[in-house]
C-alpha cells in the first residue's frame, strides 16, 4: 500500500514532466541523452533502420503482387519516411536549448512553483502558435519528446 503522500518535488517534477504533456521534454530530454546515450549507438540504431529502409525497398521492387504504380507509391512513402532515432543532431547545441524556451524568462529559486509551471505553459503555447504559423519540411516542426521510447515505428 501506500506509505504516505507523495513528496511535494515529485510531484513538481511529474507536472513539469507530464507524459502527455510534456513543458520541460526537450529540456529534459537534453539530460536524458547525456547520461544514457552516445554517438556511437546512435548512429548503428541509424544504420540498422536503413538496412531495414533498404530490404523494404528490395520487397517492394520484387514483389509480383502489385502493379507499377503502386509500387511507385509504396517508394515514395518509404523515401519520405522520417527517422527520429534517438534525439537530434541540434539537442547539444545551447542557442536551440535557448530557442526552446526563451518566452519562459529567468528562473530563480525564490519563484513560486506555480509561477514557474505557468511561465513554462506560457512558453509551450507560444511553440504551439509557431509550429501553426511557421512552414516546416520533414521532421524540423520541432523536437520530439526524447524520453519516450518506442513511440513510433
Amino acid at each position: 500500500g501506500l506509505q504516505g503522500q507523495e513528496p511535494r518535488w515529485r510531484h513538481c517534477v511529474s507536472a513539469l514532466n507530464d507524459p502527455y504533456d510534456p513543458i520541460l521534454g526537450y529540456g529534459l530530454g537534453r539530460l536524458y541523452v547525456e547520461k544514457y546515450f552516445n554517438s556511437t549507438q546512435k548512429q548503428d540504431v541509424e544504420k540498422i533502420a536503413k538496412s531495414i529502409r533498404d530490404a523494404l525497398r528490395a520487397v517492394i521492387r520484387n514483389n509480383t503482387w502489385m502493379d507499377n504504380d503502386t509500387k511507385e507509391e509504396a517508394n515514395k512513402k518509404l523515401q519520405n519516411m522520417v527517422l527520429q532515432i534517438g534525439y537530434p543532431e541540434d539537442i547539444y547545441k545551447e542557442e536551440v536549448l535557448k530557442d526552446m524556451y526563451k518566452h519562459v524568462g529567468n528562473v530563480t529559486r525564490n519563484d513560486s512553483f506555480l509561477d514557474i509551471y505557468l511561465n513554462f505553459r506560457k512558453n509551450m503555447l507560444f511553440i504551439s502558435y509557431r509550429k501553426c504559423t511557421v512552414p516546416t519540411i520533414g521532421a524540423k516542426n520541432g523536437p520530439h519528446d526524447l524520453t519516450k521510447v518506442n513511440d513510433v515505428l
